[in-house]
């Protein structure tokens, strides 16, 4: 059975939903005083019912498959998990966006990639940024050419060279440091960055990606 599954059958009563329909569960406490009502509030108000569609449950606790990764958040069979630590309101609400954004990949995954368009334009911005390291790091040149997710590239960007050193090189070119870790991550992070009210900077750093965000929008919202 599935954990979550097991885990919903034995949970009290619901108290949050999502756009009256998406219920919020919780494994364990947060770690913070966070107001959860305000945050399915915000979330409503940023992210319309319709981009929902793929999400049947969030669930937020203590668990391995996040800590294992050093992730705060993913998404899978239709439930979008969330670490219990968080740091504020804000945090919660980014990770729900990003993961949204891995959902409606599922089912709009020809209208997002289909054409290519975005592909190209993340493998430029690859090409670019290998070219900076290269003149500081021994790289790998064939991992900045692959568009999926590569322990290799995740271990060197997060690990090697780290985020805060990294964003040095990704600021001209990408919306954040982990844009440049896969194409579905650029997608999803350029996704969450449009929701939260950075519409502009995808838009001059990323074109490709600002108008396939702006297609999907008023594609869900038809």
């Amino acid at each position: 059975m599935n954990p979550l599954t097991e885990y919903i059958k034995q949970a009290p009563k619901v108290h949050h939903l999502v756009h009256g329909r998406i219920p919020v569960y919780f494994k364990n406490n947060l770690t913070r005083q966070i107001n959860i009502d305000s945050v399915c509030s915000r979330i409503e108000n940023i992210l319309s019912s319709a981009m929902f569609q793929n999400i049947s449950a969030i669930a937020i606790g203590d668990y391995n498959s996040l800590n294992d990764r050093s992730v705060d958040s993913v998404y899978s069979k239709k439930v979008i998990y969330l670490t219990n630590e968080q740091d504020n309101e804000e945090d919660i609400i980014e990770n729900v966006i990003h993961e949204v954004a891995h959902s409606l990949e599922e089912i709009y995954s020809e209208s997002i990639y289909g054409d290519a368009s975005l592909k190209k334009e993340f493998l430029r911005k690859r090409r670019q940024l290998y070219n900076e390291l290269s003149k500081k790091y021994t790289l790998d040149e064939k991992s900045f050419r692959k568009t999926v997710f590569t322990h290799y590239l995740d271990n060197l960007l997060y690990k090697k060279i780290g985020y805060d050193v990294l964003s040095h090189f990704t600021d001209p070119i990408m919306v954040s440091p982990y844009s440049a870790t896969s194409l579905r991550e650029y997608f999803s992070e350029g996704f969450e960055k449009y929701y939260m009210g950075d519409q502009q900077l995808v838009q001059d750093l990323s074109p490709e990606l600002y108008n396939k965000i702006k297609f999907l929008e008023e594609l869900t919202n038809k």
